[in-house]
């Protein structure tokens, strides 16, 4: 047994009667000077040095505890980290992609992510009021067009998010007023009236 001390197995004790020892190894001695260990037959100087403890430790007390792979290097297992990277690259990816299509401040503030189908608006310019009709010129996604009309007008168009929109609608007399409109999915988004003779109304947006 590992920490016996005493004769065992014809062991005999050493010249100045110090018993022998069991290491768990071989049967040693201290002699006074140094260890030796019994090779059976006579006592030698020991081959390695020798915990000199008279007392016996169990192996529970002498074994260290078999802790996880984290808790004995310092850190996360290498699959965890690895896991944990993809998973930061994934949200730095789908993050860029919001920014790129202009949802991220939607998505943020509370708002959901528009879809393609989303990006387009229903622009309607409209000319109301008494004046004699006139002038009336307005953008539209190929360019700028004038016409003569009379109030009350209207024109729809198609547009991309963001794409500018104005519109001046001018009286063609002396008297009344001409009053120009901009609505963008059916909301007002801009308008403004002119009364003065011959005078021209402008409005403008930007969806």
């Amino acid at each position: 047994m590992e920490g016996e001390t005493g004769s065992a197995d014809g062991v005999p004790a050493a010249g100045n009667g110090s018993p022998p020892y069991w290491d768990g190894h071989q049967w040693i001695v201290w002699d006074g000077s140094q260890w030796l260990s019994w090779n059976g037959e006579v006592w030698r100087p020991a081959t390695s040095a020798v915990d000199p403890a008279p007392e016996a430790t169990s192996a529970s007390e002498s074994e260290s505890p078999i802790y996880p792979v984290y808790q004995q290097g310092g850190g996360l297992p290498g699959w965890v980290r690895v896991v944990g990277l993809l998973l930061a690259f994934l949200a730095i990816v789908v993050a860029l992609q919001l920014w790129r299509s202009g949802n991220l401040n939607r998505l943020f503030s509370g708002g959901s992510p528009t879809s393609a189908a989303s990006s387009t608006k229903l622009a309607v310019y409209s000319v109301e009021g008494s004046g004699s009709a006139g002038l009336v010129t307005y953008t539209t996604p190929t360019g700028m067009e004038q016409v003569s009309a009379a109030a009350p007008w209207t024109r729809s168009l198609v547009v991309q998010r963001g794409t500018p929109l104005s519109i001046s609608a001018q009286n063609g007399g002396e008297y009344g007023s001409v009053t120009c409109r901009i609505t963008v999915d059916g909301l007002t988004v801009s308008t403004n009236t002119s009364t003065a003779d011959y005078g021209t109304a402008s409005c403008s947006t930007l969806p």
